[in-house]
């Protein structure tokens, strides 16, 4: 049993090693089947089948000094070649499964590349470009070996360097030579920038010229670009020399220069309390007085002696001065000024016990509270009602049905809980009933829970109860109801744009409606709007 067991696990092994295991041989020739020495062979596992991206090269070795090669590792699923021999082109391979890697030998055909330029895309000038001032001529140079990615490893980057000789010609507005110079350089993948250095002898008009010249072993032969790059440029005289004058003995940091010239005479500075004028000539200043007000911020002269108010009049030697930054002038003296509360207080919260509660902030955030708003206010709770006392009072003034609807009016003024003024609504609707016709017509049970029908957007039918408790409501509640009258379930968000109405103050409105019942709570972010069914 045992050695089975074994026997097993090894047949395993050699199974894995096997699948993991890839290997292959490359014989290398030119295009005339002549053996090519020296290659040098990555070989990258793909992220997926395209290659357009590598992971780490598997084979070993990478180099041979003799004409083939023997690769052997693991492969991926996916994998993408890079063959290189000194003065050919790069071998790219298209996208080869691990599958290829079969130990069977193949033949690798080297050639070389047979269009090689390197344009040049711009020319930069430096400035300024005066007679004497070296000028600096910087060009942009395109790559001449190219591949099927837009970036390469670090390993075959090197593989597509191409050597280019880059010439600089400028000519005069004659179209004479006036210099030129040939700089050999080595592009790599991806192109490259190189610059010259010329100074100008003599002013004039000159056009600047660049070419490439490719000499890389790789190409058939050397290629010259067909359209190299020209800009022209305009070269100026040099600046006059320039003499100074002689200073006074009087004179500051200002002065002129002979010969045409401009720029600054330095003459040495005046003496302290004095001042250059127009002329270059040191004076003495005098006190300045700059009119002023009490209560005006000035900029700070210095810290131990500002300037001051004094009946109007800005005070000290030191021009454009006043009181440090944030004080001002009050009585000849720098004070800082008093700091105005501005209170800003939340909507005050549901009555509860009687109280409802606020927040309130100092937006000027002064650090007093000289005046600010009680955060605690008294109110009547919902729950709490009217007082029985009070409301018989009330109603037993009243002698007809006529005066039902101060009865409503009543209940307003006393602001109870609406559970109570519902149910008293209820009774004096019944009373006027009983009143008019002599008796009550109680409605059917039903035999049957009619079905909930949709809700219509239609304007409410007007009752004098409805008119009533809106007679008695706020300006913005009772724009709102009248509102709701004229189309009933519009949205919220449409209602106020019809209003007009501030955001803050139209949300109020709505909270005070619902919580008197007078409409049906919302639900949602922009709901619909509706009366409570008892008003209608």
């Amino acid at each position: 049993m045992k050695k089975r067991l074994i026997l097993s696990i090894l047949i395993i092994l050699s199974l894995i090693s096997f699948v993991n295991a890839s290997s292959k041989t490359y014989n290398y020739q030119d295009q005339n089947t002549n053996s090519l020495i020296g290659p040098t062979l990555y070989i990258y596992g793909c992220t997926d089948q395209n290659c357009n991206s590598l992971t780490s090269y598997w084979n070993s070795p990478i180099y041979s000094a003799t004409s083939s090669i023997i690769i052997s590792g693991g492969a991926a699923l996916w994998n993408k070649e890079f063959h290189y021999i000194n003065c050919f082109k790069v071998k790219e391979s298209l996208p080869l499964q691990d599958s290829y890697y079969d130990g069977n030998p193949a033949s690798s055909k080297m050639i070389k590349q047979t269009s090689c330029t390197s344009s040049v895309s711009t020319i930069q000038l430096s400035e300024p470009r005066q007679v004497g001032v070296p000028l600096t001529i910087t060009t942009t140079l395109g790559q001449v070996f190219s591949s099927t990615l837009s970036s390469l490893t670090n390993e075959v980057k090197s593989f597509y360097d191409a050597n280019v000789d880059v010439k600089l010609s400028i000519k005069d507005s004659t179209n004479t030579e006036v210099y030129t110079k040939t700089d050999p350089i080595t592009i790599p993948f991806g192109g490259t920038t190189h610059q010259f250095t010329w100074t100008p002898t003599i002013a004039g008009d000159y056009t600047i010229l660049v070419t490439t010249n490719v000499k890389d072993c790789k190409c058939t032969q050397p290629q010259q670009d067909s359209s190299p790059a020209s800009t022209s440029i305009t070269i100026s005289s040099p600046p006059p020399t320039c003499t100074p004058t002689t200073c006074s003995s009087l004179a500051k940091t200002c002065g002129s220069w002979s010969d045409g010239c401009t720029g600054t005479l330095n003459c040495g500075t005046c003496a302290t309390a004095q001042t250059c004028n127009t002329t270059g000539q040191c004076i003495t200043s005098a006190v300045t007085q700059q009119k002023c007000s009490d209560n005006t911020l000035y900029n700070q002269c210095s810290t131990t002696k500002p300037k001051y108010c004094l009946n109007g009049n800005l005070i000290d030697k030191c021009s454009q001065c006043g009181c440090p930054q944030g004080l001002s002038c009050k009585n000849e003296n720098c004070i800082i000024p008093a700091c105005k509360e501005n209170w800003q207080c939340t909507q005050s919260t549901a009555c509860k016990n009687n109280q409802t509660t606020r927040i309130c902030e100092d937006l000027n955030k002064c650090g007093t509270e000289n005046s600010k708003p009680s955060l605690v206010q008294s109110c009547t709770s919902m729950a709490e009602g009217i007082k029985t006392e009070s409301l018989v009072q009330k109603l037993s003034s009243l002698t007809s049905p006529d005066q039902n609807i101060s009865t409503i009016r009543v209940l307003m003024e006393y602001k109870t809980g609406l559970p109570i003024t519902i149910i008293v609504i209820v009774l004096l609707i019944a009373g006027f009933l009983v009143y008019e016709k002599g008796h009550i017509k109680l409605p059917q049970k039903p035999s049957k829970k009619p079905e909930k029908q949709p809700e219509k957007i239609t304007p409410v039918k007007v009752t004098d109860l409805l008119m009533s408790i809106i007679d008695s409501l706020d300006l913005e509640e009772k724009a709102v109801a009248n509102a709701l009258i004229e189309g009933e379930g519009i949205r919220q968000d449409e209602l106020r744009k019809k209003l007009g109405m501030q955001k803050q103050k139209f949300e109020i409105a709505l909270q005070k409606l619902e919580r008197r019942q007078i409409i049906k709570e919302r639900e949602g972010e922009n709901p619909r709007l509706f009366f409570n069914d008892w008003l209608k």
